[in-house]
């Protein structure tokens, strides 16, 4: 398996700034980018797309425990970074990767990190690809993925996918969700892109072009050796 490490890049200079009094907040999606007269905004509750408002600027209770993120309609791939209103603990998940590579038959980890308040009780946490009006299917239920899909955890805010046996049809978005007594971390935001080879020979993808000849034109079989890692080279890279 080759990995790209590779943390997820938000759009330059948009983000969220947090005002107010004791018992409200307004919350300011602003960005240093020259946008179009009157743009219409996006705004995400714990990774969840929110219909309304639609202007640079959402009024919320100074006792909300959850996380909001803001993007600019048409630009939704680059949204802020999520910010809480209360504290430094709310709903929010990190992903290890933003995009991997690894060959057909191997096996791969997809992870992430993930914070909620101290107070709230994770009561679920699922795997999914697909998604439709709000509707996600876990993993580890769906045939395609039976007896091929494994969830595993080194601490209580961390969760990692492991697929086993790729094939290319595996290739697509894996995103991550948890579920609390109180609320649920949505879907809205990017998740890890899998892109998944048909080929069979291991590549390191973690060289640069220069290091890859060095490393491989010379090979002791031939130098067909070569060509194949430097085309699975810029497939994957």
């Amino acid at each position: 398996m080759v990995e790209h490490p590779t943390d997820i890049v938000f759009s330059p200079g948009l983000q969220v700034k947090v005002t107010g009094g004791h018992q409200d907040k307004t919350l300011t999606c602003s960005t240093t980018c020259t946008l179009t007269d009157n743009p219409t905004y996006i705004w995400y509750k714990n990774g969840q797309h929110l219909n309304k408002p639609t202007s640079h600027q959402y009024s919320v209770n100074s006792y909300s425990s959850d996380s909001y993120s803001c993007a600019v309609k048409g630009h939704e791939d680059h949204h802020s970074p999520a910010v809480c209103v209360v504290g430094e603990s709310c709903m929010n998940v990190t992903y290890t990767h933003q995009s991997i590579c690894a060959l057909k038959g191997s096996t791969v980890d997809v992870s992430c990190f993930y914070t909620h308040p101290r107070w709230h009780n994770v009561t679920e946490v699922s795997w999914f690809n697909k998604w439709e009006s709000g509707v996600t299917k876990d993993l580890s239920l769906n045939p395609e993925y039976a007896d091929r899909v494994e969830y595993h955890r080194q601490t209580e805010k961390d969760s990692t996918l492991r697929i086993t046996d790729l094939r290319e049809s595996d290739s697509t978005e894996y995103k991550f969700r948890f579920t609390s007594g109180k609320a649920r971390w949505g879907y809205s935001f990017p998740g890890t892109t899998l892109t998944v080879t048909g080929n069979t020979i291991l590549y390191d993808t973690t060289v640069t072009n220069i290091e890859l000849q060095d490393k491989y034109m010379n090979h002791p079989v031939n130098t067909e050796v070569y060509v194949v890692l430097y085309i699975l080279f810029q497939v994957c890279r």
